[in-house]
């Protein structure tokens, strides 16, 4: 007897231990569902409790290593017209279009929907692949691992740009785990099949989610051999799984020669041109890099049954564009080039180092900063930010510490860090408390910007008890030991002692640290001058006691002179008006 449809759409879904993301996922559904089905595979945490707090519908399912078996028995469950497949990791996000919208096309039955990867909330570095979730309830999983629902009508299927499936990450020893398991799977599926080239697809996947390069290798070389253009959807990740796989592999010729052979087969992949242009410039072949940056360029996005790193078309090869022109000694063309990319998204932010660097070289400070509040990007948190730690990065404190003041930004360990060695001790110390009234313990680092403030103002006895409170965290002895120490030589002007062996090394880390913070900073009071060059000082002394503290600080020396050589050379050449 067929069963009624009385509804719309219905969600359909299976979990296990997913108390943690399920309210997300759900609540990211509402008024776009009209029934919602969960099927609980052997849970052992709280995941029934939140799942009946949205639906009466939770059934329960005796885990048999059958995916498309439990996902099915979910479907069984529905009384409606169409279904959304969804995991719990996952949200729909319909702010450029519904479902309903899609349920209403009769010529269709199934729709793929772009599903984002990465760095989302931040609208960039994100990767969209085209999955199939949304269909009449009519089909039915198959596949006991990386389940799918096959239309066997071409034109009974379509291509949404709307609504986005965002996928959040999970903690790596749960994908790890998750990994091992689906491989366990897939090498018994590949036994029953092993020429299914869709297993041995999602095989090379989870083998490089696990680091096996040789084996996920393989396993996409198979794949590309044997899938045609009617397979995009799995040809097209399977061509850039294998080009990293090769990248990561010091490969680069290799490589190099699949992009040129795929890319007369796809000329319009805008993917494919910008992997081409990131090998020549990791070759160090920065001309013919220009030549497949601007190539990609030309493109638009690509189709949708396409896999696609947004930016590819755009900000992303014209960041890289600029970096090669760099290399070039084209500094006008790449400051161009950056200042196109960050048109094109203020959320990208890695050309605003380069932008800022470049400006360094030949104008002032104080007007490169004023260049930037005019241009808008001192209003936004994350480009102020960006533009802080470049700011930083230059020895400016001050204006890093401006910059987070402009835009507004709450107390941060960055505005404090910035705060201390810009010589702006009360205010420093200020923001340390109202930030220990919201988190009562405080990063070690931040700890330890804390003790250098309260040393820079001579408050030696605030500053020693500060680092007995660190001491009293096991993971704060190292930086505790090397600040007491410190205190120790500036009141008495002797070593209080030396760190045991299995100690050494991380004591000397956190010296040279606050040695290199000291480096950065910029004090315009003679009285905190003087205090910050006797802690540098102290510290030389103390690192300079033993062996293996004078090796270590000999290499971040040795460092900090070639960045320097790099660094003159660099603004000689374009204080020389090589601006081409």
């Amino acid at each position: 007897m067929q069963r009624a449809m009385n509804r719309t759409i219905a969600l359909a879904m299976i979990v296990r231990n997913e108390a943690a993301r399920l309210a997300d996922c759900l609540n990211s559904v509402k008024g776009q569902v009209d029934e919602i089905v969960i099927v609980d595979t052997g849970s052992t945490d709280h995941t029934v409790d939140v799942a009946r707090q949205y639906t009466d519908k939770v059934m329960f399912y005796a885990w048999d290593n059958d995916f498309a078996a439990a996902r099915n028995f979910a479907l069984e469950q529905t009384n409606s017209t169409w279904i959304l497949s969804l995991d719990a990791d996952e949200q729909l996000d319909v702010r450029g279009g519904d479902l309903r919208a899609l349920a209403g096309q009769k010529e269709k039955e199934a729709f793929c929907l772009p599903l984002q990867t990465g760095e989302v909330d931040d609208n960039c570095q994100y990767d969209r692949f085209m999955v199939l979730r949304f269909f009449r309830n009519t089909y039915r999983f198959s596949g006991a691992i990386h389940e799918q629902i096959i239309v066997g009508d071409v034109a009974a299927l379509g291509f949404a740009a709307n609504p986005v499936i965002r996928h959040t990450a999970i903690p790596a020893r749960e994908r790890r785990m998750r990994r091992g398991r689906n491989i366990a799977l897939l090498q018994k599926a590949i036994n029953k099949e092993p020429d299914n080239p869709f297993l041995i697809y999602y095989y090379g996947v989870d083998w490089l989610g696990l680091g096996r390069l040789e084996k996920a290798t393989a396993c996409f070389e198979r794949v590309l051999g044997c899938l045609t253009d009617e397979h995009t959807l799995f040809r097209a990740p399977a061509l850039r799984y294998l080009i990293d796989c090769y990248k990561l592999q010091g490969e680069l010729d290799k490589a190099i020669c699949l992009c040129l052979d795929e890319s007369m087969r796809y000329g319009e992949y805008s993917d494919l041109f910008f992997e081409g242009g990131v090998l020549f410039e990791l070759k160090g072949e920065y001309q013919m890099a220009v030549k497949w940056f601007n190539e990609a360029l030309r493109h638009d996005e690509p189709p949708a049954v396409f896999h696609h790193t947004k930016g590819t078309e755009s900000y992303l090869s014209l960041h890289h564009l600029g970096c090669c022109l760099e290399q070039l000694g084209a500094f006008k063309q790449a400051r161009e080039c950056y200042l196109r990319a960050l048109a094109a998204n203020k959320r990208y932010i890695h050309p605003l180092h380069q932008l800022i660097h470049m400006d360094l070289s030949r104008q002032s400070a104080a007007s490169v900063w004023e260049d930037l509040w005019k241009g808008g990007y001192l209003t936004d948190s994350l480009s102020a930010a960006s533009a802080a730690e470049s700011f930083w990065e230059a020895g400016l404190p001050d204006l890093a510490y401006a910059c987070l003041i402009q835009a507004g930004a709450d107390v941060s360990a960055a505005l404090i860090k910035y705060g201390v060695y810009s010589g702006r001790q009360g205010e420093a110390l200020a923001s340390l408390e109202q930030l220990r009234s919201r988190t009562p313990v405080l990063s070690v680092a931040l700890a330890v910007d804390e003790i250098v403030a309260l040393l820079m103002a001579e408050n030696l006895k605030q500053a020693k008890a500060r680092a007995w409170d660190l001491w009293k965290r096991p993971a704060g002895r190292n930086a505790a030991w090397a600040m007491l120490h410190v205190t120790h030589m500036l009141e008495k002007g002797s070593l209080g002692g030396i760190p045991e062996p299995h100690r050494q090394k991380e004591v000397t880390e956190v010296l040279i640290t606050v040695l290199e913070n000291c480096w950065h900073s910029r004090v315009e009071d003679s009285q905190l001058q003087a205090s910050l060059t006797d802690i540098m000082t102290q510290i030389m002394r103390i690192l300079l006691l033993q062996p293996q503290p004078t090796l270590l600080l000999t290499a971040c020396l040795q460092d900090k002179a070639d960045h320097l050589r790099q660094q003159i050379r660099y603004n000689f050449e374009s204080a020389r008006g090589v601006w081409v």
